[in-house]
């Protein structure tokens, strides 16, 4: 791996000449130096920190002190290493905690995107969800039931509402004009059949009235021919003529006793007729009433009493429906119930669903790290997978050299990288880190960075070398010092600046550090002059 340095070996150069040359701007300071050797250089002789490599004659000689100046320009922080190109692989693994119980692939085998390659035992969940099943069917059955029985109820409602709005309609409605017309005609009929009925009465009654006169003329005309012959017959004293009015009489009194009878049944016929007439006209009287009453009611228009009444019916029966809506709405428990075993159906699907690994693409099946009857948790690799028609690169992590840092560098999902290839120079690609091994897996097999990166026609073989940089972080046109003007202790970041002739320390607030430069955010201004430490 290989650190990019914004001062370079350079900036070792020029500071190893200058502990040598002496400096017009700084008093001489006694430092104490390596002379080299025969054969050695003087820069060979020391390490790129300045210290003494072993072999030289340590000497006392007068050197000035190293001066540095704020400068304002772009701080970045890039860190460089290498990779190699590898066809792209990837490890899947299930989501939930189990015991394998099916697979269904072998290392070497060809699979496709979406195959189902492991299962994890749900005999359990099976068991669960069948359960799960029959208690949300009884619960659906109940609340049907109910929503049904309190449907009728509604419907019974709503009938009564609608009836009772049609018979208030109708006694609201104007009186039609047919409807009009249809009584007045009734009038007129009424009146016509009491003519008739009187007529006719009074012709049956007087014609029984003329019988029974007649009845009784006839009678006292043999009444009056009865009192002539007994007259006759107690005056004569001829015995023939006294047997001859005596056959007469007797002839007469059979007539007379005739004449009584029809009498008798011409007072019943006449007093008959006589009340017929009396009924008859009555009935015909009461039929004309009644037809002028509803004629006069319909010209009268409704009848508001019972037009109130039925109003009063009319909202009885809205608030028997409103009521009958209201007590329709399911059972609250039976509902939360239905609800309830809904959720805890499609929750334990979710859960057997997610026991089934399916390939995310298709490739090739590198290893396989379990075996049937093995339990394993949830985001361990299970099966990695290898698809050679795509190319990525891999960056060994533990082999990252993070420079002078502090700590290590953790690079993210998703961040940049300038990929280069020697056989192709001068051209750079763009690459995004695709897989970061976490702490689980750097314990494992897998400790590379994965980074993908359009070849963009680039004719690459699995195994070619690639350089590699990720920038850490950029400041434009900030402050800066080289790393070495800055003490660095603890939490505080130290410069020395020379003032009236004498070295006072100044604490300064810093930002971005990179290998080679420090970014100053207040303390110092641009073109100050600090002493290196």
């Amino acid at each position: 791996m290989k650190r990019v340095l914004a001062i370079g070996l350079c900036g070792v150069l020029l500071a190893a000449c200058a502990r040598t040359a002496p400096a017009a701007q700084t008093p001489p300071q006694e430092v104490t130096t390596l002379a080299p050797t025969s054969g050695m250089s003087a820069l060979g002789s020391m390490s790129s920190l300045g210290a003494p490599t072993g072999g030289p004659t340590a000497v006392t000689t007068a050197v000035p002190a190293r001066t540095y100046t704020v400068q304002r320009g772009t701080v970045e922080d890039v860190l460089s290493f290498s990779g190699q190109v590898a066809p792209v692989q990837s490890t899947i693994a299930f989501v939930l905690d189990g015991v394998i119980a099916k697979l269904y692939v072998q290392p070497g085998q060809t699979i496709q995107k979406g195959d189902l390659v492991a299962e994890l035992d749900v005999s359990e969940l099976a068991t669960q969800l069948r359960d799960a099943k029959l208690s949300y069917e009884q619960n659906q059955r109940d609340l049907d039931r109910a929503t049904a029985t309190s449907q009728l109820v509604v419907k019974q409602a709503e009938l009564d509402v609608e009836e009772a709005r049609q018979i208030l309609a109708a006694l609201t409605a104007p009186a039609a004009v047919v409807k009009l017309t249809e009584a007045q005609t009734a009038v007129r009929a009424a009146q016509a059949n009491l003519e008739t009925v009187r007529n006719n009465a009074s012709q049956t009654k007087n014609s029984a009235q003329a019988t029974f006169t007649q009845a009784v003329r006839k009678l006292q005309t043999i009444q009056a021919q009865y009192g002539e012959l007994s007259s006759l017959l107690q005056r004569t004293s001829d015995p023939k003529e006294q047997l001859t009015l005596s056959d007469n009489i007797k002839a007469l009194e059979t007539t007379m006793r005739e004449a009584e009878g029809s009498i008798a049944q011409a007072q019943i016929a006449y007093d008959t007729a006589r009340n017929n007439e009396v009924s008859a006209v009555k009935d015909a009287e009461a039929k004309l009433d009644l037809t002028k009453a509803q004629l006069t009611a319909l010209l009268a228009g409704p009848d508001q009493f019972q037009v109130a009444t039925q109003e009063r019916v009319v909202r009885r029966a809205e608030l028997a429906l409103s009521k009958a809506q209201l007590e329709s709405k399911p059972d609250p428990a039976l509902s939360r119930a239905v609800s309830a075993s809904r959720l805890q159906i499609q929750g334990l699907e979710e859960q057997i669903a997610a026991k089934q690994l399916f390939a995310p693409y298709g490739g090739e099946v590198a290893t396989i790290a379990t075996s049937l009857g093995t339990t394993v948790q949830s985001g361990t690799p299970v099966i990695t997978l290898v698809d050679r028609s795509r190319l990525e690169i891999l960056a060994d992590s533990t082999a990252i050299d993070n420079g002078e840092r502090k700590k290590p560098v953790v690079l993210n999902l998703g961040q940049p990288v300038a990929v280069s290839f020697s056989r192709y120079p001068g051209q750079v690609l763009s690459g995004t880190i695709s897989f970061t091994p976490d702490a689980q897996q750097l314990a494992g097999t897998d400790k590379n960075y994965h980074i993908g990166f359009d070849p963009q026609g680039l004719s690459l073989d699995v195994g070619d070398l690639s350089d590699l940089r990720v920038s850490l972080g950029r400041k434009y046109d900030t402050l800066w010092l080289p790393l070495a003007a800055v003490k660095i202790s603890g939490t505080r970041n130290i410069v020395v600046i020379r003032t009236d002739g004498k070295d006072k320390s100044l604490d300064v607030l810093t930002g971005l550090i990179t290998t080679d430069k420090i970014e100053i955010l207040s303390g110092l201004k641009e073109n100050d002059i600090v002493i290196g430490q």
